[in-house]
């Protein structure tokens, strides 16, 4: 069985979007989790994606 993917997309409804997609690694993310514990962690965590 073939299945032609341009084809299986046409029954679906979409819209054509601009989309971007980052990874970001937190130099010594893992020590200060380990030091100061995961609400900590998080907290950082959020306020880096806040300024991100």
């Amino acid at each position: 069985m073939t299945i032609d993917p341009f084809s299986a997309a046409d029954e679906f409804e979409h819209a054509d979007v601009d989309t971007v997609v980052i990874f970001v690694d937190i130099a010594g993310f893992t020590a200060f989790t380990e030091a100061h514990g995961d609400h900590r962690a998080a907290e950082l965590a959020d306020r880096f994606a806040t300024i991100a």
